[in-house]
């Protein structure tokens, strides 16, 4: 007898206890931010120049963010505000350069038509 009334006393407390009150979180009025350190390498890859003046292209340009290790002074960073619950502001900062590494040769086609440089080059 004992053992029944246990078990309907445990049985009616877990049919009513509640741990966690459950509230629907939205994103409206939300602020996020993100941080980010990059480390990317492109294999030969081709830059078009184009504008006044000149259009060109510099063909099998081996690039890369020019670190060796992660850098955090190459980084990206942004700062959000969700004004309702799909949209958001945000304002954001990279702080990112590349560059040819070790002073490779490219080949270079098109046209330079001003400047010491002036003349068409084929690849």
């Amino acid at each position: 007898m004992r053992n029944r009334i246990i078990l309907i006393a445990l049985a009616f407390s877990f049919a009513t206890a509640s741990a966690q009150d459950f509230k629907e979180r939205t994103n409206k009025g939300r602020i996020y931010a993100t941080y980010g350190v990059n480390r990317t390498a492109y294999e030969l890859s081709t830059l078009r120049m184009a504008g006044t003046g000149y259009n060109f292209a510099l063909t099998h340009f081996d690039a890369n963010d020019g670190f060796e290790s992660i850098d955090f002074a190459k980084f990206n960073a942004k700062l959000g505000f969700f004004i309702t619950e799909k949209l958001a502001i945000s304002v954001g900062y990279d702080n990112f350069s590349y560059q040819n590494i070790d002073n490779r040769l490219v080949k270079i086609g098109g046209t330079i038509d001003a400047g010491d440089y002036n003349g068409t080059y084929y690849e």
